[in-house]
């Protein structure tokens, strides 16, 4: 989703701050139309591409690291780790259930909430990885397996039964 609480305005903050960082931004999800263009008319620049509602997996395939500004503590966000599944790592705010989720996986960046300094400077990092991002692919989609509800269903399970024999 597009809107305020997901911090998109902070990570065009970040962007504006920096115009030579070599960077594509592709903004993905539904958001309210005043708002987005709010943004668009504030923001404006060049290497920003608002894509509106599509299939996760044709976004998730065509980024190098989704970027999670969050500024609202979400409890456990599919956002996080639904690009693992295709090696993409998260650079996201340090609220909610985020950072547990990016520290099990041992691969991605945080940053406190609302900070634009902090996420432009990871950002400028991230970017200065360059090819060497590929390299996460493989632990990204290990850890992404305990998020299956299969592994969910099955921990369940085990709790339950273990209650039981008791």
């Amino acid at each position: 989703r597009a809107e305020h609480v997901k911090g998109i305005e902070l990570l065009l903050q970040a962007l504006a701050a920096d115009q030579s960082l070599s960077i594509e931004l592709q903004v993905g999800g539904r958001g309210e139309p005043e708002y987005l263009a709010y943004l668009q008319q504030k923001y404006p620049d060049q290497r920003v591409s608002y894509l509106g509602f599509g299939k996760a997996a044709d976004f998730y395939q065509g980024v190098d690291v989704l970027v999670v500004p969050s500024l609202w503590h979400e409890p456990l966000p599919g956002v996080i780790y639904e690009p693992w599944e295709y090696g993409v790592p998260v650079l996201a705010s340090e609220v909610g259930g985020i950072p547990e989720m990016i520290n099990a996986a041992g691969v991605g960046w945080l940053v406190p909430p609302g900070d634009a300094g902090a996420l432009l400077s990871a950002l400028q990092e991230v970017v200065s990885l360059g090819d060497k991002l590929n390299e996460f692919a493989e632990p990204l989609k290990r850890a992404r397996m305990n998020y299956l509800p299969e592994r969910a269903s099955a921990s369940l399970l085990e709790v339950i039964s273990s209650v039981l024999a008791r």
